[in-house]
């Protein structure tokens, strides 16, 4: 690594401390400690402006607190608990105990990352607050390098304001407020194939169709809005548009314990492999861990919904023709009864 620069302390103590400096390239993974003998290694930040606030909220409190500090610094390839960033640029400034990340830019998995990081340690437990955009980030090998496992691919455009408190990776994760929006493109949600747990409950009748050793289902677009409280992020408007079927509902997602929950509803298209299922519309609900989730598709009760409509048009057809029928007769029979008052009253 070969770093570049300037960088003073005008005054000390305090210290007062400025900095203008450039780094090639950093593996800082080769510097942090191991993840934990036990394996409760906590997961990995996925931007640049998590792992900044994250890292700062573990700093030494007090040191932080009498701290003037204003520079900045370039990165031209950085690694990081597994994120990997280039052209990383940040400005920091703070004093007071108060510090702001802002701008805060790199390029990150084929896209392009902007932040601004807030870090509050003027009391006992650190506030981080994040504003952050992401723009066409490949979310596939982000995810796999930050939790080991992607679980999700697809081209992402992500706006997220979020906030955290506390110094150990679990409780910030605990505490983690805000809202945010998102949209992904041309991707797959790995471990869920609703083809073929769809089959699986068309065979069995409706019985639990689940598929644990899913390939995937792939999508066009999967899309929504998340509100995030003490860790648990949910979402009303969830939308996924794709080949097998289209998805709209909500659920939660418990970003501390990595599980799912969501109830949606499924159009299947009407070109299906399956003639007797085109156009049904399906309850779908995904439960349990996220690197397992178990699938289940209410086939019965479509069905039954769809044969009880069919049913019910078929009754207001029946009674359309009886109606018809009747006022057929009523007609005749007025038209009878005039005939024959103008046969006896001679008029």
């Amino acid at each position: 690594a070969r770093l570049t620069g300037s960088a003073a302390v005008p005054s000390y103590p305090g210290p007062h401390v400025r900095f203008d400096l450039a780094l090639n390239g950093l593996d800082a993974d080769r510097y942090l400690p191991p993840p934990s003998a036990d394996g409760g290694a906590s997961p990995a930040p996925a931007t640049p402006g998590e792992a900044a606030g994250a890292g700062a909220a573990q700093l030494p409190l007090q040191p932080l607190r009498t701290l003037d500090v204003s520079g900045e610094l370039d990165v031209g390839r950085l690694r990081v608990r597994g994120l990997r960033l280039d052209d990383l640029h940040l400005a920091l400034d703070g004093r007071a105990g108060r510090f702001r990340l802002h701008p805060l830019t790199a390029r990150l998995y084929e896209g392009d990352y902007q932040g601004d990081v807030r870090l509050d340690v003027r009391r006992a437990t650190p506030r981080v607050t994040l504003d952050e955009r992401l723009s066409g980030v490949a979310v596939g090998p982000l995810l796999h390098d930050a939790v080991g496992k992607a679980h999700l691919t697809g081209d992402a455009d992500v706006e997220a304001t979020l906030t955290f408190a506390g110094s150990e990776p679990r409780a910030m994760l605990r505490s983690l407020s805000g809202q945010g929006r998102y949209r992904l493109r041309d991707g797959t949600v790995a471990g869920v194939d609703l083809g073929r747990t769809l089959r699986a409950a068309y065979r069995a009748l409706g019985e639990d169709g689940g598929n644990r050793r899913a390939a995937g289902t792939r999508f066009r677009e999967l899309s929504g809005s998340a509100t995030i409280k003490q860790g648990r992020l949910h979402s009303d408007d969830l939308t996924l548009d794709a080949e097998v079927m289209d998805l709209t509902g909500k659920g939660h997602l418990d970003l501390a314990e990595s599980r799912v929950d969501y109830r949606l509803q499924g159009t299947i298209p009407d070109d299906a492999a399956i003639k007797e299922l085109r156009g049904l519309n399906v309850p779908v609900r995904i439960t349990g861990p996220v690197s397992d989730p178990k699938v289940r598709v209410d086939l019965a009760t479509a069905l039954e919904q769809r044969a009880s409509e069919a049913l019910e048009k078929e009754r207001e057809k029946a009674q359309k023709r009886l109606d018809e029928q009747l006022q057929e007769k009523k007609e005749d029979l007025k038209k009878r009864l005039e005939d024959k008052a103008r046969e006896l009253f001679k008029f």
